[in-house]
């Protein structure tokens, strides 16, 4: 039976993620139960960078994230993850009075969000509805993020540092005994002194 220091459960952006960094200073696996990773919510995202979305602690993160993603390690990207976009947030009639409170929410952490009337909305999304639109907010900095090249590096990095990746590999147990987790896949068993739960949607039903 081998032993790792920590196996990930689940093969997606979050997995793959914890395990490249991981990886680094730890013997990693990722056990993925689907044939293929990313087939869930990492192939289905919205794949945008944006600092303004979620509770102070997500969009930190969000933050701390910006210059690896933008300057990656040497290797790890055959193209640019992130490629200018900027998001408007746009603003109906009954949600103005909202929108104060917002901007000044999103301005806390990144002063470069502003304030837009109903015509600077539809001068940057001329595809909304102009009779609908009366104000809205604006993040210049936010960017696409092309999901497949990061999932892409973090795979080839985990690899790279000896990490193993384990796909149509269904966690059916996982076992506490004394300092280590006894993890079976199938007819398979290995041992991991930490699991991370990474599954996503499935992630209640993996704890």
């Amino acid at each position: 039976m081998k032993r790792y220091d920590v196996a990930v459960i689940g093969g997606g952006i979050a997995g793959t993620s914890a395990a490249n960094f991981l990886a680094a200073d730890a013997s990693v696996i990722v056990l993925e139960r689907e044939p293929t990773l990313g087939v869930h919510s990492t192939g289905r995202s919205a794949a945008v960078f944006t600092e303004c979305y979620g509770e102070p602690v997500v969009r930190r993160l969000a933050i701390a994230s910006r210059d690896f993603l933008t300057d990656p390690p040497d290797g790890f990207a055959d193209s640019p993850i992130l490629s200018p976009r900027g998001i408007v947030f746009p603003a109906t009639a009954d949600q103005l009075g909202g929108v104060p409170e917002s901007l000044a929410r999103q301005q806390a952490l990144v002063p470069s969000v502003r304030g837009l009337d109903a015509s600077e909305v539809i001068e940057l999304c001329p595809v909304l509805d102009p009779d609908a639109v009366v104000a809205g907010v604006y993040e210049p900095e936010a960017m696409d993020l092309d999901v497949a090249v990061l999932h892409a590096g973090y795979r080839r990095s985990i690899r790279r540092n000896g990490g193993e990746i384990r796909t149509g590999a269904e966690l059916e147990s996982a076992e506490r005994t004394g300092e280590s987790w006894l993890i079976t896949i199938g007819a398979e068993r290995v041992e991991a002194g930490v699991v991370v739960n990474a599954a996503g949607a499935w992630c209640d039903v993996v704890a």
